[in-house]
């Protein structure tokens, strides 16, 4: 997960951990780069506004990495230019904030479940 609000970071990492999910979290675009590069992940909580680097550059750059399919955009902007930016950019889906975690971690389930489902395919 990658998002610059730690009451956001800490809030969705409890969750998921309650989930039975191993979580990362890092608060800025660059860490975000680095860690998207270096480690293998199911899914991918990304803020679009990201210090360093913004969110969607990051996405941007993942995609020749083969990791723009994982990843979940977060934003307090929820426009429709900015969601079909994000979808069209390579984002699994869009989540706008302020979100209800309970959604949130459904989403979360329904991914994994179809990444799941490809691979047993």
């Amino acid at each position: 997960m990658a998002d610059s609000d730690p009451a956001v970071t800490g809030l969705l990492a409890r969750a998921l951990i309650e989930e039975g999910y191993e979580v990362e979290v890092v608060h800025d675009g660059r860490d975000a780069l680095s860690q998207g590069e270096t480690s293998p992940y199911d899914v991918i909580l990304l803020d679009h506004f990201l210090p360093g680097v913004l969110g969607i550059e990051v996405l941007q750059r993942w995609i020749s990495n083969a990791l723009a399919g994982k990843v979940v955009m977060m934003s307090s902007v929820s426009d429709r230019s900015s969601v079909v930016l994000s979808l069209d950019t390579g984002a699994i889906d869009f989540v706008a904030k302020p979100f209800d975690v309970s959604i949130l971690l459904a989403r979360v389930r329904a991914h994994l479940r179809h990444l799941t489902d490809e691979t047993v395919s």
